[in-house]
């Protein structure tokens, strides 16, 4: 079929593909108003190593080697807030079935390293306090875990939070995005289900 005489077929049934098209925005505009919006809980961790005490008139580099040592480190604390453990210790404290939650908590975390020894940790779950809840005890675990390591390998790290609190955001999805993609799509399946509809009659 030559493109002229499809676009005239196209033309012809235009208020098919409105009406789908119109059908579209007014169901992703339903979707968009009524899908409750989820809770980002965010903590900032500030990863610390003590120095040694020095007797009057030494010196040492451990200052530079420990400013070296503390930002490797970092990544060791990542990998102890990103670990299945540790969210099935969190879940634990709070009576939560590990089989059918800790999969769907893990998807819900999101550890950064914004700087050499700070960490953003974040949790986003639907409800608020349920976000608060876990990653405050999620960066508590992760911190006695750190100060057991401390005790094997004779180091002197430890996590503080920068702010007791954790950071709550609200998210919800923009509104007129999600309203003009839903016209989009219904749009691409009116013209698709038109141009089909020709080609299977054609067959015929």
């Amino acid at each position: 079929m030559e493109l002229k005489v499809l676009l005239k077929h196209i033309v012809t049934r235009k208020w098919i593909i409105i009406s789908i098209t119109l059908f579209g925005l007014v169901l992703s505009a339903l979707i968009a108003i009524n899908l409750p919006p989820s809770n980002s809980a965010s903590v900032t961790v500030y990863v610390k190593k003590s120095l040694e005490t020095l007797e009057s008139g030494d010196y040492t580099f451990d200052g530079y080697y420990a400013q070296q040592a503390v930002e490797g480190y970092t990544d060791t604390v990542i990998g102890l807030l990103e670990s299945p453990d540790t969210m099935a210790a969190t879940l634990r404290r709070y009576d939560i079935s590990i089989e059918d939650s800790i999969g769907a908590y893990n998807s819900s975390l999101e550890v950064e390293k914004v700087a050499p020894q700070i960490v953003l940790v974040t949790v986003t779950r639907k409800d608020r306090q349920d976000a608060v809840d876990i990653v405050s005890e999620l960066v508590s675990i992760a911190s006695e875990k750190v100060v057991e390591l401390n005790r094997i390998d004779s180091a002197q790290y430890s996590l503080i939070r920068v702010e007791d609190v954790p950071l709550v955001k609200v998210n919800t999805l923009p509104m007129v995005m999600v309203i003009i993609a839903g016209g989009l799509v219904a749009l691409f399946v009116g013209m698709f289900g038109v141009v089909f509809g020709l080609y299977l009659r054609e067959d015929d």
